[in-house]
């Protein structure tokens, strides 16, 4: 069973829940598409799933595989938030960015000295009695580089995420790599936990072929907080646009995190 999901409507603040959304929007193309040299966004696509978007209703919304600055602002308008793009940084095309109604960007790759293959983001909004730390990553996969040394570069990255500043309160995003790998095994020894674990909800999966290389990751200090967890049926994400049969190659994934409101 997934969260409710309230009609889109003027924002009011909810300083005691954050509904984070992550999705691999697979530069609004549609699935089946084969390049990885994507145009501008098809625009019955981009208007599908900023209707999906808007119905889950995110505090914060993160997202991969966003191919432009102009995409992203329409984008942004669509959804009436606030946000940052980052474009990828080897592969430009495999950009970024995140959306909140609260909050505020706190770096990207361009921050540090070792450029990502793809992207990655920090922001910061506001949760309970001050913030909590969200990581959007999408990590090098096989296409490119072969399996050996995608396997090597998504632990250096990701080391990278983990170790810049602050380390984040939560990592959501496209690992390209299934929970139980080498990705996982860093994080739980950094103190984080798969909240599909912390749900029950293992058996959720996050693609068309029930896989689950999307992932949010939660640290110790807020497991306690974390109230909900789901993904976007099949179904969902099914669309009659012309020679597609989804919205993308991914199904957006959720987490909410709730305190304990004091009386």
């Amino acid at each position: 069973m997934g969260l409710a999901r309230p009609t889109f409507s003027a924002y009011t603040p909810r300083v005691n829940r954050l509904r984070i959304v992550c999705h691999n929007a697979f530069w609004f193309q549609g699935r089946p598409f084969a390049p990885d040299q994507p145009g501008g966004a098809v625009p019955e696509i981009l208007a599908g799933l900023v209707k999906l978007y808007r119905a889950l209703d995110p505090d914060v919304l993160c997202l991969q595989e966003i191919q432009s600055e102009g995409v992203f602002q329409h984008l942004r308008e669509q959804m009436e938030m606030s946000g940052a793009y980052c474009p990828g940084g080897a592969l430009p095309q495999y950009g970024g960015a995140v959306l909140w109604r609260e909050g505020k960007l706190l770096s990207d790759w361009h921050d540090g000295d070792d450029p990502p293959e793809r992207m990655w983001q920090i922001v910061e909004p506001p949760f309970a009695d001050g913030v909590v730390r969200v990581a959007n990553v999408h990590l090098p996969s096989s296409r490119h580089l072969g399996e050996e040394r995608a396997a090597g570069r998504r632990l250096e990255e990701m080391g990278i995420v983990a170790g810049h500043g602050p380390a984040p309160d939560v990592v959501v995003g496209d690992f390209n790599e299934q929970p139980g790998g080498p990705l996982g095994r860093f994080l739980a020894a950094h103190g984080y936990e798969d909240a599909a674990v912390l749900t029950g909800r293992t058996h959720i999966g996050t693609t068309p072929g029930n896989r689950r290389n999307d992932q949010i990751w939660v640290i110790q200090r807020f497991w306690d907080s974390v109230a909900d967890y789901s993904a976007t049926s099949n179904d969902e994400m099914v669309t009659d646009v012309p020679g597609k049969e989804h919205l993308s190659d991914h199904f957006p994934v959720w987490i909410e995190l709730r305190a304990e409101t004091k009386t």
